[in-house]
């Protein structure tokens, strides 16, 4: 029998690359499972295991070409190109796989956190929108599903009832993101309804999951010279001037970008996002029970997950590369232009400025930086923060138990949302009940102010 040589240097060189294909791997796994990305995901790890095998046999099917000893000591460049070449393909195939198995869990999952139905779409200003005439579901895993209608101009109203007082009564309007729009609330249980009914005046309810300070500039620039409300109501909570510095919108599975501001021979300019997404198109796929499983899948992947993922994928990467405008980063010089800016637009379409300070509910403190900005005697504040912390005592793990939401879960009721709660909303339209009646000797609201429904 003719005996087989064995080379140590091949075996030791397959040793050292495929040490250094797992320390990457490895590096990779720890920074999602730091991201939060990683636990209890075990399509993740499918995916992984998928992509080490890709990286592997890209290695074994080019190792006379690109791995042998003698390629490796002889071109050496050639090499690591190759070797990051393979990592950045098995990469860029684990992430796919990822993403596109995370995408059809969610939207396979009827009682998944989040909505169901045709209730946004793209948006080219906006980077997306309600749909208008909209009719869906709010969904969590511990509730039952609560009704969502969204009114001919985009905007969320009660979903049993055409709630529109005569044309002739005050008109509030509503400025901010899922606080201001309700999220997992009845929309009869939101500040925004609650101020209205309590004055019996018409109201627009302009917050929308998601927003941040770009949109809300956007949409007071439009709603306000439109529709000339008495009061302009605009929610200020730090996270909001963060949404518009990352650029992204805080959704619970793809990054859809956001309008961002940038600084342009001195002055501050608003700008588009940079691309927009279809992925809205998941919120109303159904699972065919008359399929498998694994058709299901394949007719999600092929018609709106991968699509989707690999549009975005490559509209990310151009933007990057081609860089455009800067953003801007700086908190208080964005701040302080939106609002004064608001303040502005208000002034001038004769509305009376409201700023809401809400931010307990994230960061666990009172917010009433809105003040620094605003040094103006005719700008009104509901502090809703000191209301809210009040009520709690000052402490936050009281304040968690009143304001956030609860569910069961078996036996045990857990902490399922951050966002205000029906008890919270009702507070928070007391702070906001409580400016307007600050201004009611004022001469220039006393017509107003004859028109509505006050109570003490």
């Amino acid at each position: 029998m003719k005996a087989v040589k064995i080379n140590a240097g091949f075996i030791l060189g397959q040793l050292i690359f495929t040490a250094l294909v797992l320390a990457i791997y490895f590096s990779v796994y720890l920074i999602l499972e730091k991201s939060g990305k990683l636990y209890g995901n075990i399509l993740f790890l499918f995916g992984f295991f998928k992509g080490g095998l890709f990286t592997f046999w890209l290695m074994g099917t080019t190792y006379k070409i690109f791995w042998s000893p003698d390629v490796v000591k002889n071109r050496p460049l050639v090499a690591l190109l190759m070797l990051v070449s393979a990592f950045i393909l098995s990469y860029g195939f684990l992430k796919l796989v990822y993403e596109n198995n995370q995408l059809y869990r969610h939207a396979k999952d009827h009682k998944r956190k989040g909505f169901e139905g045709n209730i946004h779409a793209k948006d080219p200003e906006l980077g997306y929108r309600q749909v208008k005439n909209a009719k869906g579901f709010i969904t969590s895993k511990y509730r039952d599903k609560i009704p969502l209608r969204i009114d001919e101009n985009g905007f969320r109203v009660p979903f049993d009832e055409k709630y529109k007082p005569e044309n002739d009564t005050p008109l509030i309007l509503f400025l901010g993101c899922s606080n201001t729009f309700g999220n997992l609330c009845y929309a009869k249980e939101t500040f925004s309804y609650i101020v209205s009914d309590s004055l019996n005046c018409r109201y627009i309810n302009a917050g929308v999951c998601g927003y941040g300070l770009s949109q809300m500039y956007i949409l007071a620039k439009k709603l306000i010279p439109k529709h000339k409300p008495d009061f302009v109501v605009a929610q200020y909570s730090d996270w909001l001037t963060q949404r518009t510095i990352k650029g992204f919108a805080p959704t619970y599975l793809i990054d859809i970008p956001n309008p961002y501001f940038t600084e342009i021979d001195g002055s501050i300019v608003i700008r588009p996002p940079n691309y927009t997404t279809d992925i809205w198109e998941m919120t109303i796929w159904n699972y065919d029970g008359s399929k498998s499983n694994f058709s299901n899948y394949l007719d999600f992947s092929f018609s709106i997950g991968l699509p989707n993922l690999l549009r975005n994928y490559y509209l990310f990467s151009y933007n990057k590369i081609t860089k455009g405008h800067q953003v801007l980063k700086k908190v208080e010089m964005i701040e302080n232009f939106v609002y004064n800016e608001i303040y502005q637009i208000a002034k001038e379409h004769k509305s009376q400025l409201i700023v809401l300070n809400i931010g307990a509910s994230v960061k666990g403190e009172i917010t009433n930086k809105s003040h620094e900005y605003l040094k103006y005697d005719d700008v009104l504040f509901a502090e809703a923060d000191s209301v809210l912390w009040g009520k709690a005592d000052y402490n936050f793990e009281t304040y968690m138990k009143l304001f956030h939401h609860w569910a069961l879960d078996g036996k045990d009721s857990v902490r399922i949302d951050s966002h205000p709660n029906h008890l919270s909303h009702s507070l928070i339209a007391k702070s906001i009940l409580k400016a307007i009646k600050s201004t009611q000797e004022d001469s220039f609201n006393r017509k107003l102010f004859s028109e509505l429904k006050l109570s003490n």
